[in-house]
């Protein structure tokens, strides 16, 4: 009751601010920038070009500074991330391809902000033990006199870094790696903490080399992805409407026609239950000239789907009692009788939803609960979730 509370709460909060609060001071304060620094982003682009390519130098004691570029990479490298692709996405989806004109538009007013941001920090920066230290912090210190401010966001940036915006990057690259080459993601994780402080501990002069490699190749590798585009449709077979009011004909009718206007940037794999996708490729002569390259995967056994199974329990560090293995395997066979019902690895992962939703009703029904009932499934909880047991 109280987390659910709490997430209200913060949801509530969470909408307002970015709803109405934080949309109309960003894009305020961006439109405010760019008129009093009359258009420092336009005005300064050719100085900019020219302040990229200058090298790092050293000051009058011999010591090296950071290059132009350097720093350049070291901002980029915070601002590009999966945000950039997934947010886009987002947009676009939400909001329609009207979406990208106004991107562009907060862009370019917003780098506005960007100039002011760092020309602050330059201000109000300090000379550390090696090098310059700033930011934020010091600015509200410094220059608003608020020490208590700069203090604060100190301690809030740190927290939303330390335990937000680093652990979902970390967490989304272990992700990938088992989903896409089977790593485990604990070893994944090992190598990047070792990576990451290996870097980190070098300094600012150490952090700005090796972004001013890895940017660079991030960003022609996002500028590659942005050439082609690869339209992926799963159970596209459901576009396949069974009356004139559906959307799903007005769809294919626009893939076939964007196949055959950009059939060198596009790319469309449509996937689906093997029946299901031969009554749908065969639903339109457009369909079938177009889609001419087949490949068949073959639905995964009992002993595979109980393994998929086991791993979900695995990761969600849940151990099963004596008998529990081949109740799931029966409840795998019952379920997977139906192929347009049942989906396989989907499947199996609403089975093990189902069999968690039977367990947390047996355990409020409990006085006292033990760590070992919270991680553990039972034989009930399966006979439970198969409605087998009342």
């Amino acid at each position: 009751m109280l987390m659910e509370t709490l997430s209200r709460w913060i949801g509530g909060v969470n909408d307002v601010l970015w709803t109405y609060v934080l949309v109309a001071a960003l894009l305020g304060c961006a439109v405010w920038f760019t008129l009093r620094t009359r258009g420092v982003q336009f005005r300064l682009l050719g100085e900019m070009m020219r302040v990229l390519g200058e090298s790092a130098g050293s000051g009058p004691k011999g010591e090296r500074h950071v290059s132009s570029f350097q720093a350049f990479a070291v901002s980029l490298a915070s601002r590009v991330g999966t945000g950039n692709l997934a947010g886009v996405a987002t947009a676009i989806v939400v909001g329609g391809p009207g979406a990208v004109f106004w991107m562009w538009v907060i862009a370019l007013v917003g780098a506005a902000s960007a100039f002011v941001e760092s020309t602050l920090a330059q201000l109000y920066k300090r000379r550390g033990r090696d090098s310059f230290i700033g930011g934020p912090a010091y600015y509200m210190e410094r220059g608003l006199g608020r020490r208590w401010m700069g203090v604060l966001f100190a301690v809030l940036i740190s927290v939303t870094f330390g335990f937000a915006f680093n652990s979902v990057q970390s967490n989304t690259i272990c992700a990938a790696w088992e989903g896409a080459f089977g790593a485990d993601h604990v070893w994944v994780g090992v190598v990047l903490t070792a990576l990451t402080l290996l870097i980190i501990f070098g300094g600012i002069r150490r952090i700005a080399r090796v972004s001013g490699v890895i940017v660079p190749i991030m960003a022609l590798g996002y500028i590659v992805l942005a050439l082609g585009v690869v339209l992926f449709i799963d159970e596209a077979y459901a576009l396949n409407g069974k009356s004139e009011s559906d959307c799903g004909r007005e769809a294919i009718d626009t893939i076939l026609k964007a196949m055959e206007d950009h059939r060198d940037d596009l790319v469309v794999i449509v996937a689906g239950y093997t029946d299901l996708m031969d009554r749908f490729i065969h639903s339109n002569p457009g369909l079938e000239s177009r889609f001419n390259r087949f490949l068949l995967f073959e639905d995964y056994t009992s002993d595979e789907m109980l393994d998929i199974f086991k791993m979900q329990c695995k990761k969600g560090c849940y151990q099963l009692s004596d008998g529990v293995e081949e109740l799931v395997r029966d409840y795998i066979t019952e379920e997977n009788g139906d192929p347009e019902t049942f989906g396989n690895a989907r499947g199996v992962r609403n089975i093990f939803e189902h069999i968690l939703v039977a367990q947390n009703n047996r355990l409020a029904a409990m006085e006292t609960v033990t760590k070992e009932d919270l991680m553990t499934l039972t034989q009930d909880d399966v006979l439970h979730a198969r409605g087998k047991l009342d």
